[in-house]
């Protein structure tokens, strides 16, 4: 199964949970995944996760930590998945030459620790 991206999605990993959902033995419904995270103690619905895994809907930082735990899943599993997903989101090994120019800066910090 091949994970997309939708660019200018409001999440980036709501592909990745769908796919652990859909690999898990036996395969866990929508309306499972729901009903799981509700009984850990979030109120949620199909159609809430219906929406996050097509990425229509925003995934906030209590919720990504709850879908782990429902799903069983590790950070470790979770970001190899991630790492394996082909979007349009630029790396930097995808960097052509031409792009060789970027402007970095970085913001100095004032703070001097001898200085003090």
């Amino acid at each position: 199964m091949k994970i997309v991206i939708n660019p200018g999605a409001p999440n980036a990993f709501g592909p990745v949970f769908k796919r652990a959902r859909e690999e898990t033995r036996p395969k866990m419904t929508q309306e499972d995944l729901a009903a799981r995270i509700t009984a850990m103690g979030l109120p949620m619905d199909r159609s809430v996760v219906s929406r996050i895994e097509n990425q229509d809907r925003r995934l906030n930082d209590i919720e990504l930590l709850y879908f782990f735990k429902a799903l069983r899943l590790s950070a470790e599993k979770f970001f190899t998945m991630v790492a394996h997903v082909r979007s349009n989101i630029a790396f930097y090994s995808d960097l052509s030459s031409e792009d060789d120019d970027l402007d970095i800066q970085v913001a100095e910090d004032p703070f001097d620790p001898l200085n003090f």
